[in-house]
């Protein structure tokens, strides 16, 4: 599932891709407030809402659970702030492009020749994760290819060479 927000103007910012399982929204729960967030499937999916009311009927039920809440808000918490520095602080579109492959590649696949990450997104929709156009994140992922940082072939990237990415990410 794609989570977005966007701007008056506009303008798109995808915050994340959620995984199967994940809880959606908890948040806006604990607020009371609406759920600022744009959740779009990419693939047929099935999902499981919750009411507010109900939820907070079986966290008094089952007080333990307040653990896997409190983990989740965490988790979010977290993912945001790696967000603002993959976006916010790298001073140019390679270093942000570089930033999110490297956050992207902890769920990757090890091969020998490198981590092997499936790319359900496009490069226009790469663009909208790190606030830049899909031309800019085709050029820069050209020019990690001929670098041999990377080698993309139809939606699977392979981060050759993992050290040289990280070197990217800090300029």
């Amino acid at each position: 599932m794609k989570l977005s927000t966007s701007s008056h103007t506009g303008r798109r910012l995808i915050l994340q891709i959620a995984k199967p399982g994940e809880v959606l929204g908890l948040t806006a729960t604990f607020s009371g407030d609406t759920y600022q967030i744009t959740a779009e499937t990419l693939y047929p999916s099935t999902l499981a809402l919750i009411p507010r009311f109900e939820f907070f009927h079986f966290l008094a039920r089952h007080p333990g659970a307040y653990r896997s809440v409190a983990r989740e808000l965490s988790l979010e918490c977290n993912l945001a702030c790696t967000r603002l520095r993959t976006i916010g602080l790298a001073t140019s579109v390679r270093a942000k492009l570089a930033r999110l492959l490297l956050e992207w590649s902890a769920s990757g696949r090890p091969m020998e020749s490198g981590i092997q990450l499936h790319l359900s997104l496009t490069h226009g929709e790469i663009g909208e994760c790190i606030g830049t156009s899909r031309e800019t994140v085709t050029r820069t992922l050209n020019t990690f290819r001929r670098r041999r940082i990377v080698h993309l072939r139809g939606s699977i990237l392979t981060i050759l060479d993992f050290e040289a990415l990280e070197e990217c990410a800090l300029s």
